[in-house]
């Protein structure tokens, strides 16, 4: 009998061995491609949320006062940490190429406007918000997606916030924006596929030059 346990006891014994390095040798590449992720990526993101954040927090009564002053504030803390070139060409998808260098800077200019205040209005409703970061996820080499989840301290409805970021140099920028699971890119390029075909490039650009001013 003593003989019979020792050999089902050694038995299990190797087994467990055999499970637990099938284990390592699946989780090993996943480990690895997590330990290639620059973590500057995610404190990019870090930054460009809290930094917006803890000056909400702080000019809450003057930001009552004149809300416009929420737009201030992210075109200042928010505008090094997005590539609003790379956003616009992607927001135009097809047209890009048809637009002129002049309209190019034109249309830069007034979707980095639209952008901006789209994303700070929405990040002004949760100034009191604990966030949860999410570990990065490489899409393609050298752009990686970070989910963040901001939730309200008095309760209510959870905003993800999606960053797809890419390397360019020694930085990391944002080059979309998901606001729960809506792509701000994808989104903008429906639209203006349809102003370009009835108003035109020229026509679309001041669509947006009017709209951020208030007209």
């Amino acid at each position: 009998m003593r003989h019979s346990n020792s050999h089902v006891n050694d038995t299990g014994a190797a087994l467990w061995r055999a499970f637990v390095w099938s284990l390592l040798l699946c989780l090993a590449p996943l480990m690895a491609c997590r330990a290639d992720i620059d973590p500057t990526a995610e404190a990019s993101v870090r930054d460009a949320i809290e930094s917006l954040l803890a000056r909400l927090q702080s000019e809450g009564p003057a930001i009552k006062q004149d809300t416009a002053r929420i737009d201030t504030l992210a075109h200042e803390l928010v505008l090094p940490h997005f590539d609003f070139a790379q956003m616009s060409q992607r927001a135009l998808g097809r047209h890009w190429p048809s637009f002129t260098p002049a309209q190019r800077t034109r249309f830069i200019a007034a979707f980095q406007t639209l952008m901006i205040r789209t994303y700070s209005r929405a990040i002004a409703d949760y100034s009191d918000a604990s966030v949860k970061y999410e570990p990065a996820r490489e899409l393609n080499p050298g752009v990686l997606k970070i989910r963040t989840e901001m939730q309200k301290r008095s309760g209510g409805k959870l905003l993800q916030l999606d960053f797809v970021v890419r390397k360019q140099e020694a930085a990391w920028r944002a080059i979309d924006v998901t606001l729960n699971g809506v792509s701000l890119v994808v989104s903008y390029r429906a639209g203006f596929d349809a102003d370009i075909g009835k108003a035109g490039v020229d026509g679309l650009i001041q669509q947006l030059e009017t709209r951020n001013t208030g007209g």
